[in-house]
């Protein structure tokens, strides 16, 4: 109970602090309070976690920085198994001149785990993705290769409503997403799973957003043998 208490607290700090926060630099900062912590199909913790983010986009140039993270909050000692940091640069910039809807993603992520050991505590992952926004739909398609401890790809296919369809919804602030994984895990290539998550984003004073999320995942059995997960949370960010 004592650690739950104390997990609240940062928690509601670090929502304080975020309006100052985005009033100083163009970016969106949030925290996520989530049921467990489901990446790529695997449950990595079991248990409730904590998850900042931000990201910062340097206006006109196509650049940014997104930083990601997860804290198990529950029994854990000072870095537990599951924590984790993630970091990425990306360029982004849209295709017009080939064809109006398309727009590329091309960026390097750095990995942390704190809790591992020095050879396995970092690794380093690009990405390159191709998005279009369709009439009845929006589409990307990602590819994810590590360059240093798995050496292995990931690549992902998203799919959701367009955005002036869910604007036009009598719920506002929804937002649906659907993903399908393929990878080399096992040193073939096959399906790695298919996930969707539903966030309901509502306005509230100022610049804040807050609302439920809920997610699905389905995976193969190389990748979790329990197949199915199931998640839910809470998110609160402020963006300028």
């Amino acid at each position: 109970m004592k650690k739950m208490i104390l997990w609240a607290t940062v928690v509601a700090l670090v929502a304080t602090a975020m309006p100052a926060l985005a009033e100083t630099l163009p970016a969106t900062f949030g925290l996520r309070a989530t049921s467990q912590h489901v990446w790529r199909g695997a449950v990595v913790a079991d248990e409730i976690s904590v998850q900042p983010f931000a990201s910062v986009d340097f206006a006109g140039t196509g650049f940014g920085l997104d930083l990601w993270s997860s804290f198990a909050a529950q029994s854990r000692e000072v870095w537990d198994q599951s924590d984790r940091v993630d970091v990425t640069a990306r360029y982004h910039r849209s295709l017009g001149a080939v064809w109006q809807p398309l727009s590329f993603d091309v960026g390097y992520t750095e990995y942390t785990f704190p809790n591992l050991s020095v050879g396995d505590s970092h690794t380093g992952e690009v990405h390159l993705g191709l998005a279009a926004e369709l009439p009845f739909f929006s589409a990307s398609l990602t590819g994810y290769r590590d360059v240093n401890v798995t050496e292995r790809s990931y690549i992902a296919a998203g799919f959701s409503p367009p955005a002036s369809f869910l604007a036009g919804l009598p719920i506002p602030g929804l937002d649906l997403h659907f993903n399908v994984g393929f990878s080399d895990a096992t040193d073939q290539w096959g399906f790695n799973d298919f996930s969707t998550i539903l966030n309901w984003n509502l306005p509230l004073a100022g610049l804040v957003q807050a609302g439920p999320f809920v997610g699905f995942s389905y995976a193969d059995d190389s990748i979790d043998p329990e197949n199915t997960n199931y998640w839910g949370g809470v998110s609160v960010s402020i963006s300028n």
